[in-house]
């Protein structure tokens, strides 16, 4: 049935849009962990990698110091393999300030969120065709770059690709997306300023709330490298585990620099957080697919992502009907 609803949803994505579509095109990729039985080589009878051989002999050297009964909290012998989800969509354009952002953080939203207009998800694993290993990154961009030549196929509309700071993600954008505009996932961005307010101030105080706030509002107004030199200053007088962390956020946003031009993203009326991608993560693959003791292989998990795929982009008629013209014609020669 795999196979059917993989071919059934290339068949559909040829088919016409709706002509609602909004004036943005956004493409975003994230992933999302999938409790499997075993390696794809080992579903597949084939030899582990040089990477899988790596991680292999550097856990054997971890577990000869780990208990036999109980081991701690993240350890678990549970072997995940990352399903990559996609969403495209288009999206009206609403510029906005800083303070119409923090106001929408803190409940006082003074401008109407736009909607998703079209949206269509899809997810997929690394795995073997015709005996080559196939990147699941790979062939999820190049779905996605499939996707919006079909949608804009003239490119007249902005094109925005959102996703947070994983470097594989963004060293495939420039390769299948190298028109889109790269946008850093503010979510993300965020979350390494409460890192960094726990570096000086304790949990749940207001001082460590005042610091992101002010953050925050800096790095909305594009001051990112004002932001980078005042982490830098801070640095003097913390704990060697403090100033660890801290140095870990700075690189991450001077590395991500280029990514996190917000002041101009909101002028301009582009989204700059990642719900989207994030809701399909947890509902295409966590809520189905991380129930409690399921293990897939990889030819189940992929048809159990393509057929919630189907269902969640409204075209499960059309798979269905799909699927059994194809069965028809195979048993009868025709369909009926």
């Amino acid at each position: 049935m795999g196979e059917h609803i993989a071919l059934a949803r290339e068949e559909l994505q040829s088919s016409e849009l709706q002509e609602d579509e909004a004036e943005i095109l956004v493409a975003t990729v994230d992933g999302k962990g999938v409790p499997m039985c075993g390696t794809v080589e080992q579903s597949r009878g084939l030899p582990e990698t040089a990477t899988q051989k790596h991680q292999r002999k550097k856990r054997e050297r971890k577990s000869k110091h780990q208990s036999k009964h109980r081991l701690p909290p993240g350890h678990g012998k549970t072997h995940k393999q990352m399903a990559w989800v996609s969403a495209v969509f288009t999206i009206k354009a609403v510029p906005r300030s800083v303070e119409d952002v923090l106001g929408e953080l803190n409940g006082r939203a003074s401008v109407e969120r736009p909607k998703p207009v079209n949206k269509r998800v899809q997810a997929t694993m690394t795995d073997y065709f015709e005996g080559e290993r196939v990147n699941g990154q790979d062939k999820i961009f190049e779905e996605v770059a499939s996707q919006i030549q079909a949608r804009d196929p003239e490119s007249r509309k902005t094109l925005i690709c959102l996703m947070d700071g994983q470097c594989s993600l963004w060293e495939r954008q420039t390769i299948y997306l190298p028109g889109a505009i790269p946008i850093l996932d503010i979510f993300h961005v965020s979350e390494r300023l409460w890192q960094v307010a726990y570096c000086f101030h304790k949990q749940g105080s207001r001082e460590a709330d005042a610091l992101v706030e002010k953050y925050f509002r800096m790095l909305l107004d594009g001051k990112v490298s004002v932001v980078i030199r005042s982490l830098r200053g801070k640095l003097r007088g913390l704990s060697d585990k403090k100033r660890l962390k801290l140095k870990e956020v700075i690189c991450y946003y001077n590395n991500n620099q280029h990514l996190m031009k917000y002041d101009e993203y909101l002028k301009q009326g582009y989204p700059i957080g990642s719900g989207v991608i994030e809701g399909a993560c947890r509902h295409l693959v966590k809520d189905r697919m991380e129930r409690t003791g399921m293990r897939w292989r990889i030819d189940g998990a992929q048809a159990m992502l393509n057929t919630r795929s189907a269902f969640v982009n409204g075209e499960w008629d059309e798979m269905i009907e799909y699927r059994i013209r194809k069965q028809q014609a195979a048993l009868y020669g025709q369909a009926a």
